[in-house]
């Protein structure tokens, strides 16, 4: 039987890990949608305005943002920003695997009255197995919460 030193274990694992030295990305202004996929924008103008929405559009003299929740579009002018930061929302993994599961359910008992009732408590018992083993994990992922801290994005 070979036995592994737990402190080569732990830098193994550690050496793997992303490194975050730096918070400010350099992006190209042709590139700040892409930089900012899936992630909402702080952005700060000269005037002090703040506007946070995610990256619809681009052009040469402005950014169009989508903000939340409301969903109306505004456009920021380049010249205009005098700061800007990109974050992932958090996500609420727990609550997504509810309503899912209460879909499953919903579309299974609708079945158990008709010729497809073998079919609806097969669906029932299937989603009620998979939201009990999912549910610790999905708890587990909105407590520890793993996305990158907000990042300062600098336009080139």
């Amino acid at each position: 039987m070979k036995h592994t030193n737990p402190l080569v274990f732990t830098f193994s694992f550690v050496a793997r890990l992303p490194l975050h030295a730096a918070n400010t990305q350099p992006v190209p202004w042709q590139r700040l949608c892409q930089a900012a996929q899936e992630r909402e924008l702080r952005v700060a103008t000269s005037s002090g305005e703040t506007v946070e929405g995610y990256c619809l559009s681009i052009d040469v003299n402005e950014v169009s943002l989508s903000t939340q929740p409301d969903r109306k579009v505004v456009k920021v002018a380049r010249t205009a920003i005098a700061h800007m930061e990109a974050w992932r929302p958090k996500r609420h993994n727990f609550r997504t695997l509810m309503a899912d599961a209460r879909s499953g359910i919903k579309h299974g008992a609708s079945d158990l009255l008709t010729p497809a009732a073998v079919a609806g408590m097969v669906e029932i018992s299937a989603v009620v197995a998979w939201a009990a083993v999912s549910s610790p994990f999905c708890l587990l992922g909105d407590l520890v919460e793993l996305d990158q801290p907000t990042q300062e994005i600098r336009v080139q």
